[in-house]
């Protein structure tokens, strides 16, 4: 996810390109089963599948790249698939600031 952010224009926050390049990214990454990015203020720009709540800012993987962390979850099973998966996100920043989080899902084979 770091290479995405730091490969690509996430930092222009705009909901098409978001949608392209991150659309792009989960279908070639076979063990990933979504993936999504939030604004600084914990409000989706893009999630695929679409995100089941509206903000993110009381889930950990978004505090946790809000404080330039990249977050790995333990493994959990998930709501989406029923098999064993794990959470990872890390910041989207902008000339240095902190201007939003990129998150995915990832299958544990």
């Amino acid at each position: 996810l770091q290479q995405l952010v730091d490969e690509t224009l996430l930092y222009d926050l705009d909901v098409s390109y978001h949608k392209q390049i991150l659309t792009q990214f989960l279908n070639k990454e076979h063990t990933m089963e979504a993936i999504w990015s939030n604004r600084q203020d914990g409000t989706f720009i893009f999630s695929n599948p679409p995100a089941g709540l509206l903000n993110a800012k009381v889930r950990p993987w978004f505090s946790h790249a809000m404080e330039d962390e990249i977050y790995v979850s333990k493994t959990y099973t998930s709501a989406l698939t029923k098999k064993k998966c794990m959470t990872i996100s890390c910041p989207i920043k902008h000339e240095g600031k902190i201007i939003g989080v990129l998150g995915a899902d990832l299958t544990i084979i």
